[in-house]
């Protein structure tokens, strides 16, 4: 039998997806991001870099925003803070997130 917190994971993930980018709108090449430090780290705390916070907590970056280029929060070239004051807080994308699928992921996590 599938583990029920995996596939309400899966679920989360796919919804979590179809929003598009949170920075650009753009639905093309969307990705995951598992927010960390910067405004995580005020709000909650973080286990440390290349750690996730939670598989609840996670916005849709476009893979240019995400890994693949200069400006990728994942692609080395930015803090997260240079990345936060360039395109936004992530605990404030979160919020975003949670409001459009009408969930509080802070309690989920």
């Amino acid at each position: 039998m599938p583990n029920q917190r995996s596939s309400e994971i899966k679920s989360h993930w796919k919804r979590v997806r179809l929003l598009g980018c949170i920075v650009t709108g753009n639905m093309d090449s969307v990705t995951l991001h598992h927010p960390r430090g910067g405004s995580i780290y005020e709000r909650i705390g973080t286990r440390g870099a290349g750690k996730k916070t939670s598989d609840w907590l996670v916005i849709p970056l476009c893979s240019q925003l995400h890994i693949l280029s200069n400006w990728g929060i994942d692609g080395g070239k930015m803090s997260v803070e240079e990345w936060e004051k360039a395109f936004g807080r992530q605990v404030e994308m979160v919020d975003e997130v949670g409001r459009r699928l009408g969930l509080n992921l802070w309690e989920k996590r």
